[in-house]
């Protein structure tokens, strides 16, 4: 009921969202109410004009981390295990990440373009950062490093923050694989095609396969790196002409086909917005977005 009298029903969606980071579609599930709908609908529903914030206590000291592994595969189970024993914080093993990023060969090439110290043998790298206090440090380094032995990759190789000014330049080492992604696009001079699509933990290894086998068969420049903590990763297509152009195009549907089928989402960070609106529907079906639109029209 609004203070002029009018009021507005809003009917509850039926449709179900993975249970992954997400953010296609308006939110539903059990006890959805106006506040559930109205974060991240993107200004569709309505305008905010004002919110409170509460800010969460910053960390007192971050451990910063490059990990480099000879096989692609010993990066994925290191990153795999790092996220259950996450998960698991109290177990004793004092690893609780904040952060795991993953970085596949090729994003690799792109980060020996800013630093060549990156090992020249290195098919994978692992990122991830842990708070650290005075009472967990040294059991922390203990744990993080027996994890890297036992995932094959070298200690002396793995490159760990030690300062703020470290933890400060590896931030801006990792954020210099998009820029480079971009000097590639203006060099090629077409526009990339990349993913956001997140999946569970069961099906993770199956939508990783999938991207590589159908990079592999298409021959396209690309990149795959992101947040393999959270089972989402940004797949980057550089196409170097227009037929590449269209097949970038193709092979971005078959990804979020494939992301759906597998209980994903086609956007778990940034939104639908124009280049990904056909993919909702691979999501929620044409019912479910019948039913966005009417939750829309009783707000309009």
């Amino acid at each position: 009921m609004l203070d002029s009298g009018i009021e507005i029903n809003v009917p509850v969606p039926t449709y179900k969202i993975p249970e992954v980071k997400n953010s296609a579609g308006y939110f539903a599930g059990e006890g959805t109410d106006l506040i559930d709908l109205f974060i991240g609908q993107e200004g569709t529903l309505s305008v905010i004009t004002e919110i409170d914030l509460a800010l969460g206590r910053r960390p007192s000291k971050i451990l910063s981390s490059f990990v480099f592994f000879k096989e692609d595969r010993d990066s994925l189970d290191f990153a795999m295990e790092a996220r259950r024993m996450s998960k698991d914080a109290y177990d004793g093993d004092c690893i609780d990440a904040l952060s795991i990023e993953y970085l596949d060969v090729n994003a690799l090439n792109l980060l020996r373009l800013k630093n060549s110290n990156v090992p020249g043998y290195a098919r994978a790298s692992i990122f991830f950062e842990q708070e650290l206090t005075p009472e967990n440090e040294e059991k922390t380094y203990s744990s993080w490093f027996g994890l890297i032995s036992k995932h094959n990759a070298s200690a002396d190789d793995t490159w760990a923050a030690m300062t703020d000014d470290e933890a400060e330049m590896f931030n801006k080492l990792r954020h210099s694989i998009p820029e480079s992604i971009n000097e590639t696009v203006k060099k090629n001079g077409f526009r990339k095609l990349s993913t956001d699509i997140a999946v569970p933990e069961k099906n993770f290894n199956l939508m990783l396969n999938f991207y590589n086998d159908t990079l592999k068969a298409k021959g396209i420049e690309h990149a795959i790196f992101g947040h393999i903590g959270e089972c989402h990763l940004h797949v980057n297509l550089l196409p170097k002409n227009d037929k590449e152009l269209k097949e970038a195009e193709d092979i971005c549907l078959e990804f979020a086909r494939k992301g759906a089928a597998l209980e994903g989402t086609v956007s778990a960070e940034h939104g639908i917005g124009k280049t990904r609106r056909k993919y909702l529907e691979l999501m929620y079906g044409r019912q479910g977005i019948l039913e966005m639109a009417r939750i829309k029209k009783a707000f309009d």
